[in-house]
């Protein structure tokens, strides 16, 4: 429902959604995003990260990116979903992998920077 409503598109005959640049859309879709390393970021964190990324947006001209849902469930479960749309199954799929690659790397980055932060704040200097 997402990307036929992003996209303008109708349902062809053969199930196709056909956007309204007259080009097929394809996409890989999923509300089941969840690893521990997104527990404890706030969403406004996890929307810096996608705003860090434009080749993570949708482009509203090209009718093709990603679509992020459910973040508000980050900090607590660590999950999340989206939705990426491309003009192949082949790019829906690309699309997909790289987004899942990129936000661990940038969540496992901002991790262990918070680890190493607790872990200085529970070093007891001897000159107390």
């Amino acid at each position: 429902m997402t990307a036929k409503y992003l996209t303008s598109a109708e349902l062809s005959q053969d199930g196709v959604l056909v956007g309204c640049d007259d080009q097929n859309k394809y996409y890989v879709a999923t509300d089941a995003i969840q690893n521990d390393v997104y527990t404890g970021l706030t969403p406004t964190c996890f929307i810096d990260f996608i705003n860090s990324h434009p080749d993570l947006q949708f482009d509203s001209e090209n009718l093709t990116g990603v679509i992020f849902h459910l973040f508000s469930t980050i900090s607590e479960f660590g999950n999340f979903g989206f939705v990426a749309i491309a003009n192949s199954q082949e790019e829906a799929e690309e699309l997909y992998d790289k987004t899942v690659k990129i936000l661990e790397e940038e969540a496992t980055e901002v991790s262990t920077k918070k680890q190493f932060a607790e872990l200085d704040m529970k070093i007891i200097h001897p000159s107390n």
